[in-house]
């Protein structure tokens, strides 16, 4: 009666054997014919990847697979992620307007009140020597800059000083981010206007308002080194920037007016260089050095002072 019953659960295994078997098959079979998707082919790395991971874990002793699991993220796995993070910004800056971008109600309403009082774009101001690195990596913060170029520094060392310490909206320091005027006729390009010769104005797309991430955009309503400049953050606050200084043709008849004037857009951790329309210069000479370093070099000496 024994051996009768093993013959049964053996002819039981063997038909659950070959079930699986047909079943991987047939799906084998239905996919012969064509070119499997990309969708397939995941599916099939990933269950390869598990089945080794199983057999990997299943050689090693239970002490080491639980280390394993407690182990944090690997240099390699680091450097792979700031890889595909680079790949992705290449692969934006390379499909970038391709296809219409979502634009956000708030974006759209803080777009148009900044159009309203004639903004059209955000401004930064360089040396010429700066250009092309700017325009290959992007406006980056002052701070990383700093780490990872040779750069032509145009800016106030006192003032840089101040600028070390954090903003109180998210507890950055502002050498972390990427800063951006509103006004483009500033104090700022004022004091530099004995090297207009050397100098660039890069104008910089409202966009990049749509393409930053809520928590990596504050702005000002004044020269952010200033103790009595205000912080503010989300796309509704644009009304509160003090647009009388803004848009006057000078500010020093203006309360406060050297201040305000300076009012900045900080973006964390830099701006793209998809976002940049076009370079302003002084000279025709400049001008004609930049060109083919970008789609737009123009001169324009209207923007600057000493004109």
């Amino acid at each position: 009666m024994e051996w009768i019953i093993g013959l049964l659960i053996v002819g039981w295994l063997v038909s659950v054997f070959d079930t699986g078997k047909s079943g991987r098959t047939d799906t084998l079979r239905k996919t012969a014919g064509s070119k499997p998707t990309i969708a397939a082919e995941q599916a099939v790395r990933s269950r390869s990847s598990a089945d080794r991971n199983k057999v990997a874990g299943s050689a090693g002793s239970a002490g080491s697979a639980g280390s394993a699991g407690r182990r944090g993220p690997t240099k390699r796995s680091t450097d792979h992620a700031q890889e595909d993070l680079q790949n992705w910004d290449n692969w934006l800056n390379d499909n970038w307007g391709k296809a219409p971008a979502w634009e956000s109600p708030e974006f759209l309403q803080a777009k148009k009140l900044l159009n309203g009082n004639g903004v059209t774009a955000f401004w930064h101001m360089t040396h010429k020597n700066n250009v092309r690195n700017i325009l290959s990596r992007g406006i980056l913060s002052h701070a990383e800059a700093h780490r990872t170029e040779k750069i032509v520094d145009l800016s106030d060392a006192s003032v840089q000083q101040r600028r070390t310490v954090a903003e109180p909206v998210f507890g950055r320091r502002l050498h972390e981010y990427a800063p951006l005027y509103v006004s483009v006729r500033n104090p700022m390009l004022y004091r530099l206007k004995n090297l207009n010769s050397n100098l660039c104005l890069l104008e910089v797309s409202l966009e990049v308002l749509r393409d930053t991430a809520s928590g990596d955009l504050v702005y000002t309503d004044g020269n952010a080194a200033s103790a009595a400049t205000r912080f503010l953050t989300g796309m509704d606050c644009f009304a509160q920037l003090p647009w009388d200084v803004l848009t006057a043709e000078y500010w020093s008849d203006k309360d406060d007016g050297k201040r305000k004037r300076c009012a900045e857009v900080l973006i964390h951790p830099k701006v793209s260089s998809r976002h940049i329309l076009k370079v302003h210069c002084f000279s025709r000479e400049l001008a004609r050095e930049l060109s083919g370093v970008h789609d737009d070099v123009a001169c324009n000496p209207s923007l600057f002072f000493g004109a």
